[in-house]
């Protein structure tokens, strides 16, 4: 569950792997397969539309309509080995910036093998994303992990992430990034609630130095299961910091580039109707950087529903 500093395909996957709650069913072969299919659709209050990973904000609020599609999928063929997969689609369409439409594909595949003590295992992540209608970008990231489990409440996990990005409109941002990552859980009220403590470093080599930078991360996460309506129910909080120190200087900027990032988000989901859930979700962001385009808050707010099947 490890993630990247905040760009599109980090707050993909995270939406993606918190909000699963699968079906599950054993075939007659005795392998375990499970899945889930959500169909979502939410409205969106943003403080002012932008747009990080090209450095650009509208300094004005506006009210999208978000729908969401994603199927997930897990399969253990056998004892011991375990495959999830899965694909999301994200369209944002804003009322009144439509340049600012984002539509996003996200597909990943991961792999693992539960040793006596420990897991390893890799995944892949695709994303593939448009922009007002236009080629934006795509990301191909690759994961190599271990993790342990360490009595009944404590897992570890530690990953070395390699990353490749390219921007249709902006080559001078294509990257190449590698870093790792490390996720400690803490899990106590019998396993419905847990703490996450995690971080990472990446290492990011823009085509040009303007954009190429160090990065490091530190991931704080609650959450917590409850009964509601006889169903599962959920709150999240949490929060993160993300640092980066450019090579190069910026344009207008005769010192290198430097941003800090402080992101606190939360998320609050409870059951309406049988497989129908009521979904609330906040994120505030204070991006501060020397460079003048990329220092701006942020604030989204959004209420929506989801159907699982």
């Amino acid at each position: 569950m490890s993630k990247q500093s905040p760009t599109l395909l980090a707050v993909s996957i995270a939406s993606m792997l918190l909000c699963v709650a699968p079906y599950s069913w054993a075939s007659d072969s005795g392998s375990n397969f499970d899945f889930d299919i959500k169909l979502g659709i939410a409205g969106e209050y943003n403080s002012n539309v932008t747009v990080s990973e090209i450095d650009t904000s509208v300094d004005e609020a506006d009210m999208a309509t978000v729908l969401d599609f994603s199927i997930h999928a897990y399969w253990q063929p056998a004892e011991s080995w375990n495959l999830d997969f899965g694909y999301q689609l994200t369209d944002r369409r804003y009322r009144d910036y439509g340049e600012f439409d984002l539509m996003l594909h996200l597909l990943f595949a991961d792999v693992s093998y539960d040793f006596d003590v420990y897991t390893l295992g890799g995944n892949y992540y695709y994303a593939d994303a448009t922009l007002g209608g236009n080629s934006f970008l795509s990301l191909n990231q690759y994961s190599i992990y271990a993790a342990r489990m360490i009595g009944d409440a404590v897992y570890l996990r530690g990953a070395y992430n390699q990353a490749e990005k390219s921007l249709a409109a902006f080559p001078e941002r294509d990257a190449d990034t590698q870093g790792f990552s490390v996720d400690a859980f803490y899990f106590f009220n019998a396993g419905k609630s847990f703490l996450l403590f995690g971080g990472n470093f990446d290492d990011e080599k823009a085509r040009s130095d303007m954009f190429s930078y160090k990065g490091s991360t530190l991931r704080l996460r609650y959450s917590h299961r409850f009964t509601w309506l006889n169903q599962d129910a959920r709150f999240q909080v949490g929060y993160r910091i993300h640092e980066r120190d450019y090579r190069g200087n910026a344009l207008g900027l005769q010192q290198p580039r430097e941003d800090r990032h402080n992101v606190l988000d939360a998320r609050f989901e409870v059951p309406v109707w049988q497989r129908l859930m009521a979904i609330t979700q906040l994120e505030h962001g204070d991006y501060q950087s020397n460079l003048a385009s990329a220092d701006y808050s942020e604030t989204r707010i959004s209420l929506g529903v989801a159907l699982h099947f």
